[in-house]
């Protein structure tokens, strides 16, 4: 039957997805990289499953696992940490997201290519991918408060960094095509996006306090945030930082109604609702990071090699970018940095805006896509052996104690 082979596989990825999520309990070895080898097994290896039928459905698997993701990673961070660490958090993101474009560019630049395109594959494996940061340091142990709230947030703002600065650079580099500042758009990605996700997360509290009483509530909660979500893309916001900021206003629900004075309508989603969207965002996560693996398509070995060259370039800066804008934090221990440094795994927001250029007609980047993901892949690695590493020293220091 024609059947069987598919239920199978999905039976066969929940399975590793579950083994994985063991191990990584174990060992803090991320299941990720288990799943991504089994869809290049699938994808480019076997071919038993053809990956160009998944590449034109990539915006909306990258969509649907953002929203559960981010929403998820919003509920469980908590208010008096995210309002004391924003600040923070955008000196991160914007120095690392700046020089990490800026060596891209000088390693493009050295072997021949122009600026601007050095600039746009820069600005596309600019950012770290918060599909993979958030369930990674949500599930890492012995990480301050502090930390998850700086690398989540920070992966989410240059999810959307990226988007908008290579789509800016695509149109200056596309004849004709009008294109507004990069800064302005920037401004008003974050600010429109930031609102809608508070306004909508506010205006539901009370509707949702009502609501709880009845059976199957939480799929209203859903339903709004998928609404959110294409509504802010739709006013040309941040759909990732609406359902961001949706999760953490629902999640936070008494505090934030007490700040606003209406403590008599507080109410914030409970341990039970927060475990039952957690287990549909574990199903989601693993077929995320297969889909990711069948779409891995790279032929050029001159490209692998580049890649991994940019690579290195990513593992040289990250550690100097946490090391300047974590300077004078005392909650921030060594250890938090090392972890900080590590992560770097970059994700579908980068393997999609890697075909953007060809598809607008931009001569000389050709090769985006294969060096893009090997970038993905190998960041992801980087990440996986860095907290192997980090736990083996972790499990060394307390047998030192004892």
């Amino acid at each position: 039957m024609e059947v069987l082979l598919p239920l199978t596989l999905v039976g066969v990825i929940i399975l590793i997805g579950f083994v994985g999520e063991l191990i990584f309990k174990k060992t803090n070895i991320p299941n990720i990289i288990w799943l991504m080898i089994i869809g290049l097994i699938l994808g480019p290896v076997l071919h038993v499953v053809d990956s160009n039928l998944f590449l034109n459905v990539s915006e909306l698997v990258a969509a649907i696992a953002i929203i559960m993701i981010l929403f998820d990673g919003g509920m469980n961070m908590k208010l008096e940490v995210l309002l004391r660490e924003t600040p923070r958090t955008f000196l991160l993101t914007v120095t690392s997201f700046t020089l990490t474009m800026l060596a891209v560019m000088t390693v493009m630049v050295a072997l021949g290519h122009e600026p601007l395109k050095g600039l746009l594959l820069g600005a596309i494996i600019g950012g770290t991918s918060s599909p993979i940061v958030i369930p990674i340091i949500t599930g890492l142990s012995g990480v301050s408060d502090k930390t998850r709230v700086l690398l989540s947030l920070e992966s989410v703002l240059t999810d959307v960094l990226c988007i908008v600065t290579a789509i800016s650079i695509i149109g200056m580099l596309t004849p004709g095509h009008a294109v507004s500042s990069p800064a302005q758009a920037l401004a008003s990605t974050f600010s429109v996006g930031i609102v809608l996700g508070m306004t909508v997360g506010v205006l539901w509290i009370p509707i949702m306090r009502k609501m709880v009483k009845y059976e199957y509530s939480y799929l209203l909660d859903l339903a709004v945030l998928f609404l959110l979500y294409t509504l802010a893309e739709a006013s040309g916001g941040s759909g990732a930082l609406a359902c961001l900021m949706f999760g953490i206003v629902l999640g936070n629900g008494k505090k934030v109604l007490s700040m606003l004075q209406f403590r008599e309508l507080g109410f914030q989603i409970d341990e039970t609702t927060k475990q039952f969207h957690s287990l549909i965002t574990f199903l989601i996560r693993t077929f995320f990071f297969v889909y990711i693996g069948l779409l891995v398509n790279v032929q050029d070995l001159g490209n692998i090699l580049l890649g991994l060259a940019l690579v290195a370039v990513i593992l040289a800066v990250r550690p100097v970018v946490v090391h300047v804008t974590m300077r004078g934090v005392k909650e921030i221990r060594k250890r938090d940095k090392r972890i900080m440094s590590y992560m770097i795994p970059r994700g579908l927001a980068a393997a999609v805006l890697a075909y953007l250029p060809v598809s607008k007609g931009i001569p000389g980047t050709q090769g985006f896509a294969d060096i893009t993901f090997t970038v993905i892949l190998a960041t992801t690695v980087a990440a996986t052996i860095g907290i192997s590493l980090e736990k083996f020293r972790e499990k060394k220091k307390r047998k030192r104690k004892k």
